[in-house]
C-alpha cells in the first residue's frame, strides 16, 4: 500500500512507501560530495568522510533511503535520507537486485516489501 499525500488541490500516492507511515519516518540530513548525484529511493551508506554514497551489493552498511533527489554535480551539498521505514522494493534504486539488500536493510531499521 502506498502512502497517501494530501494537498489542497489533489491527492497523490507516494509509491516509495509500502504503508502509510509518514508520521513514523525519521528523516536525517546527509552530506553528498561534489560530483555525486543520488536519486530518490536510493539506498545509501556513509563513506569514511561522512558523505552518503550508493551502497554496493552484499553489504551490511546501509544507512538510509534518499528522500528526494540530491544533485551534487557542481558542488558538495546536503539532502535528506530516511533511516527507518517500510519501502516498496520496486521504488528503490540499488546496484544489483533489491533482494540482495533485504537482510542488511532490516538490520538498519529499513524494511523492504
Amino acid at each position: 500500500m502506498a502512502e497517501k499525500l494530501n494537498t489542497e488541490e489533489s491527492t497523490a500516492y507516494d509509491a516509495l512507501f509500502s504503508v502509510n507511515m509518514q508520521n513514523a519516518l525519521v528523516p536525517v540530513e546527509i552530506k553528498v560530495a561534489k560530483g555525486t548525484v543520488l536519486k530518490r529511493g536510493t539506498l545509501v551508506k556513509l563513506d569514511e568522510t561522512g558523505n552518503a554514497v550508493i551502497v554496493a551489493a552484499n553489504t551490511d552498511e546501509i544507512y538510509g533511503v534518499v528522500a528526494k533527489d540530491i544533485d551534487g554535480t557542481d558542488a558538495a551539498t546536503v539532502g535528506t535520507a530516511y533511516v527507518n521505514g517500510e519501502f516498496n522494493a520496486s521504488a528503490l534504486t540499488v546496484t544489483g537486485t533489491v533482494t540482495d539488500y533485504v537482510a542488511a536493510a532490516r538490520k538498519a531499521g529499513i524494511i523492504i516489501r
